[in-house]
């Protein structure tokens, strides 16, 4: 058993300790942010460790904390936003403006400043320092990701829609969610960095929102001379176009943020993967207890993809080898950072056939696409349907990927992937021509442009 959280949570009790320091020594819009962020990552892992240890760990003062620096946070972004959308230095709105958010920055700097004076620190450090934290249980701890996703999840419908307050709701979510998945990040294959600076930019454009609304609100109550009202009308226009832009950048980022759920949230998406189809299928197999044991490594990769590869060929092609259904469970688990499985105990495990295909699928970072697509076809038809399958499934859920990054997969899908299937049965073969057909034709034109889906005579030579 690995000891990751508990190295975690020393680092991040260390880090909030020095950023506190940071903020007694001159509280600045820099400081503040550090010193919120580093609270942020510590109440992370002291929820993590209360749910992993069915211990509440409650510290009152971090959270008192957290909501006074958030409103002092909020008047100096207020500053910077006026700056940022005055037209002239002696506009008399704005500097109504600005003397209001001054004197409340004035008053609020008093309290923060009492309260990080007042701070109780050897309480605090002796009240972390008896914190008992549980081995790494990864069970457990994907469990409580998957919860911090769904409730993330929970805000799309209403936050997609504008509403301010689901906006700030599903932020908020995000935050939990991404100073979660820095913890276990080691833990989980599909945890990268990558992934990880997606939510901070995602969090970011949010944070960005909700400022904007906070000054908005802010510029439609202040009290002002009657002559300047009309002043007010013009910036609220000014917040609302800039706003404007950020949402759509939100709308299209955020399905980045989706399909990584996609990838362990079985609840989220159990009407697709963990149906009756999947159980009928495994029940009706020989020797299904090889099929469940494969599960358990696709668990972790990602569920959602293998499990849905494997349906593609059990289901909608009527396929029912239990080798190849294996494989397609398998098929990412040599490619994951770490490794899941290595070559050599898939095949005592799963057998030599299983072994063949889940390697035929990995490209290795070194291989070219040519050397990739020779080794497919050496394995044989059996690796040609699964790479194809796998394919397909990555095809229908490619709309997070931006237009650009879809040509390119397009391109590659249609030039190097689908002409394996002139090898296999003209029936199967028909079945992916026409899947991928239907998902082209769904496609828009700009990822269209300069591309054509081939016409199927070209394959019946």
């Amino acid at each position: 058993m690995s000891y990751i959280i508990k190295q975690m949570f020393e680092d991040r009790v260390n880090i909030f300790f020095e950023r506190l320091d940071d903020t007694k020594k001159e509280i600045t819009a820099d400081s503040l942010h550090d010193l919120r962020v580093a609270t942020r990552r510590l109440n992370a892992v002291l929820s993590l460790v209360s749910s992993l240890s069915d211990e509440k760990i409650k510290v009152k003062d971090l959270k008192r904390l957290m909501r006074l620096t958030s409103d002092l946070r909020d008047s100096h972004v207020q500053l910077q936003l006026l700056n940022k959308i005055r037209e002239r230095e002696d506009d008399d709105f704005i500097k109504i403006c600005e003397e209001v958010i001054n004197r409340e920055i004035g008053r609020k700097e008093v309290i923060v400043f009492q309260e990080i004076r007042d701070f109780p620190i050897p309480t605090i450090k002796s009240k972390l320092k008896d914190v008992n934290v549980p081995k790494d249980n990864k069970d457990a701890v994907l469990n409580i990701l998957t919860e911090l996703f769904e409730d993330f999840y929970s805000y799309k419908d209403d936050a997609i829609k504008g509403d301010e307050f689901f906006l700030h709701k599903m932020r908020i979510a995000l935050k939990r969610l991404r100073y979660t998945a820095e913890i276990i990040e080691p833990l989980f294959p599909f945890i990268n960095k990558d992934i990880i600076d997606k939510m901070q930019q995602l969090q970011q454009l949010m944070g960005d929102i909700h400022d904007i609304d906070v000054l908005k609100n802010f510029i439609e109550q202040i009290n002002v001379p009657s002559e300047l009202n009309k002043y007010r009308d013009k910036y609220v226009d000014k917040l609302l176009s800039r706003r404007e832009s950020l949402f759509n950048s939100f709308c299209g980022d955020v399905g980045d943020i989706i399909e990584f759920g996609k990838l362990f949230s079985v609840k989220l998406f159990e009407k697709e993967i963990f149906n009756e189809r999947f159980y009928k299928l495994v029940d009706n197999l020989e020797n299904k207890n090889r099929i469940i044991e494969s599960l358990r490594y696709a668990e972790c990769v990602h569920i959602a993809h293998p499990l849905r590869t494997s349906l593609i060929i059990s289901d909608e092609l009527g396929i029912k080898e239990n080798d190849l259904i294996i494989a397609a469970l398998l098929h990412d688990t040599l490619e994951q950072k770490g490794t899941i499985a290595t070559i050599d105990e898939i095949m005592d495990k799963f057998g030599k056939r299983v072994a063949d295909l889940v390697w035929s699928l990995t490209r290795e970072k070194t291989e070219d696409r040519e050397n990739y697509i020779e080794k497919i076809q050496m394995i044989g038809n059996d690796a040609i349907i699964l790479k194809l399958s796998d394919r397909l499934d990555s095809t229908r859920y490619i709309d997070s990927k931006g237009n650009g990054d879809r040509k390119k997969y397009w391109k590659i899908t249609i030039e190097d992937f689908l002409p394996l299937g002139k090898m296999l049965d003209k029936d199967v073969f028909y079945f992916f021509y026409n899947e991928y057909k239907k998902l082209w034709d769904g496609s828009s034109d700009d990822i269209k442009d300069g591309l054509s889906f081939p016409a199927i005579e070209l394959f019946c030579t």
